[in-house]
């Protein structure tokens, strides 16, 4: 299979864990008695564990994953000025946009309850927090953005373990990857670099490629315990180990979808892979468009619409907004992270030769 195929397919899986997360959002934060754990029976039997945290937990895999395969490709200093430009200028896009947003709403005061609605405005404050982060990947300006700097400090550590492995030994690296993945897990607080950990193991894996795993009776064994660890948690409660047994659920979804001709032909259908390319895009913007444009659709149509027409019209809105805001973020970010790092490299080879 191809490269262009392979990305295909792994941006279908992003795009429908963001969908995911996005309908959760819109659902928790408009219809929270729709829920289904607040609507029990069938509901909550059919979609037990599709939460955002299970499909963050996808996208911690697959980031790991990748920071694994870039190990071979890159050397650390280059790989952590590219990652660290590729959050940071989409954080910067992300964060101006709120910050403009916080001052409108903080102003005129449109919809209440909104995060981007300040009692009394503070400049200084909003601006301060605008650059830290930008800059150092906090999320005081937009809590949800928390796992940016989890996944940075996750690719980061992948990429340091496999440098330092031994490359000749495919078996040894996967025991040292194995290790590191269950010292993370087990100090709890670590659960997302072990997620992104997870994601290297599975990279070895698939360069060693275990002829056992080429069995359907294998394969359906693992999509049972995919299903039982991502139904198990208790996802009422905040706690360490649901990331864990989400981690251990995407992580064996991918085994299969890597070894599944079917499920690959499924998620590199165009519009579900285009869409992909934007997700972490669409995950930025989403949260802006809910806490804003979409909280004063609600407030504004409520009094006059059908709740279920109002459900299904705000969903549909707030999704293409988002795509337009993801559209302006990745735009706009791609060209000032290209900037930054031909800035970075000129700088670089100027020391170089002195």
């Amino acid at each position: 299979m191809s490269q262009k195929q392979r990305i295909s397919w792994i941006d279908g899986i992003r795009f429908i864990a963001f969908v995911i997360v996005f309908t959760r959002h819109h659902f928790e934060s408009f219809f929270p008695d729709l829920l289904p754990e607040m609507l029990g029976g069938p509901a909550l039997f059919l979609f037990r564990g599709l939460t955002g945290k299970n499909a963050v937990a996808m996208f911690a895999v697959l980031s790991g994953y990748f920071a694994a395969e870039s190990a071979s490709k890159y050397s650390f200093s280059k790989y952590v000025i590219q990652r660290y430009l590729y959050f940071m200028s989409r954080l910067f896009a992300a964060n101006f946009m709120a910050v403009i947003f916080i001052i409108l709403f903080s102003i005129t005061q449109p919809s209440a309850g909104s995060i981007f609605t300040w009692p009394q405005l503070d400049i200084s404050l909003l601006w301060q927090w605008f650059w830290s982060d930008s800059f150092f990947f906090s999320c005081y300006l937009i809590p949800t953005y928390w796992c940016i700097a989890e996944f940075f400090s996750g690719d980061i550590i992948t990429f340091l373990i496999i440098s330092f492995s031994p490359k000749d030994n495919e078996k040894k690296l996967l025991s040292i990857l194995v290790v590191f993945y269950i010292f993370m897990a087990s100090t709890c607080r670590g659960i997302w670099v072990a997620n992104c950990l997870a994601g290297a193991i599975l990279w070895s894996i698939n360069r060693i490629s275990p002829a056992f795993l080429k069995h359907k009776s294998v394969l359906l064994m693992l999509a049972a315990v995919c299903i039982a660890c991502c139904r198990l948690p208790d996802y009422t409660t905040e706690r360490y180990a649901n990331y864990f047994l989400w981690g251990i659920s995407d992580f064996l979804l991918l085994i299969i979808c890597f070894r599944s001709r079917a499920l690959k032909k499924i998620l590199s259908l165009p519009v579900i892979s285009r869409l992909g390319s934007y997700t972490f895009d669409l995950y930025l913007s989403h949260v802006i468009v809910m806490n804003t444009c979409l909280g004063y659709f609600h407030t504004l149509l409520l009094p006059y619409i059908p709740r279920g027409f109002l459900l299904a019209a705000g969903y549909l809105f707030c999704f293409i907004v988002s795509l337009i805001l993801a559209l302006i973020i990745k735009t706009v970010s791609s060209k000032l992270q290209n900037f930054l790092f031909t800035a970075w490299k000129r700088s670089w080879i100027k020391n170089e030769n002195l």
